[in-house]
């Protein structure tokens, strides 16, 4: 009796080690799909379009960049015209409405305009009346 559980044991772990060895096989075949599963993206070039999209947008950051600081500067830029059209002896609501602004924003823009000489300033009380005409 004793050589029989010596064959059943020996048995047992056969099957034990074919039952191992099939598990093996198949977790190695499921490591591979695992694989080919996240290797996908990068093969159909989502990656790259991924990419490219980073690239796009660090392109876009600083093409907003400029356009602020080309902004900067056409604000600059009107705020000489509307300066130079005060000089003309017209009234801030008479510039705004020229220029389709509301007179705050023409007085900002007058504001910020880098003086071109002593005599372009002017006095904003003769200015009342149409500033409220708009």
């Amino acid at each position: 009796m004793a050589g029989r559980k010596s064959s059943a044991a020996i048995n047992a772990q056969k099957k034990a080690a074919e039952a191992a060895l099939k598990f093996q096989q198949q977790q190695d075949r499921l490591l591979e799909l695992a694989a080919e599963f996240f290797s996908i993206p990068e093969k159909n070039g989502v990656s790259d379009l991924e990419k490219q999209i980073e690239d796009l947008e660090v392109k876009i950051q600083q093409l907003r960049e400029k356009i602020n600081q080309q902004q900067e500067s056409s604000q600059i830029e009107q705020a000489t015209v509307v300066v130079r059209m005060k000089t003309e002896g017209i009234a801030v609501g008479e510039i705004a409405q020229r220029l389709a602004i509301s007179p705050s924003e023409a007085r900002r823009l007058l504001k910020m305009a880098p003086q071109q000489s002593e005599g372009s300033s002017t006095n904003d009380s003769e200015d009342s009346p149409s500033d409220t005409a708009v």
